[in-house]
């Protein structure tokens, strides 16, 4: 019993000692980075919703992902991000289609605004593959235009990147995942345009500035 109170007490000091020495947490914005392409000059006299975007309970929290062998994930223990991927995805999705797409009006689905076509995205991967250094960061974002009165798809796609991080930890990844947002919004951006003619036209429907 003395020796195992004995360790007891050992653990207790060990831990009181390592939680003196910890790394300083620190946490990261995903912001999207480059790739911003011009503001779409002609626009059509429609509204384009976006709903929010998805994502897997193991990516819909403020963890930094990152995986050491193939169909295996982990989280780093001292990088954070400072919101959920899904949430920062979504509100830089609207402000990208804002500036680039080709409606006139972009607004968060539920915002008691009838739309001619919905844009629905699911946040699929983002994590740090990190089987050799530095690694790679790897995003993969799907999505799927409707009709929302008719409730009719319109298409989907799939939208992948992956880039080679600066480093190899956690500053490296995040590096890496915000210019492959960048990338992958702007792609998605470029394939909403191509869709928009699908919008359903109305009599004042014209291209205008």
């Amino acid at each position: 019993m003395k020796a195992l109170a004995a360790l007891v007490v050992a653990c207790l000091v060990a831990g009181c000692a390592s939680s003196g020495s910890q790394v300083a947490h620190r946490y990261y914005l995903l912001e999207a980075r480059g790739h911003e392409g011009p503001t779409s000059a002609e626009r059509i006299d429609a509204t384009l919703l976006v709903a929010p975007t998805s994502a897997s309970s193991f990516y819909a929290n403020t963890e930094i992902a990152y995986s050491r062998g193939e169909g295996v994930r982990s989280y780093y223990q001292f990088s954070s991000w400072t919101e959920s991927p899904d949430l920062a995805i979504h509100t830089q999705l609207i402000s990208r289609l804002e500036q680039g797409s080709h409606f006139r009006t972009v607004m968060p689905a539920g915002a008691g605004i009838q739309g001619d076509l919905l844009l629905a995205t699911t946040l699929d991967e983002l994590y740090h593959d990190a089987t050799a250094s530095p690694g790679l960061s790897r995003l993969r974002l799907s999505a799927q235009l409707s009709n929302p009165r008719m409730r009719a798809l319109i298409a989907r796609r799939s939208f992948d990147v992956s880039l080679p991080a600066p480093s190899f930890d956690a500053a490296g990844a995040v590096q890496g995942l915000r210019d492959a947002l960048g990338q992958v919004l702007g792609q998605l951006t470029a394939w909403v345009n191509e869709y928009s003619t699908s919008a359903p036209a109305s009599p004042n429907t014209r291209p205008g500035k």
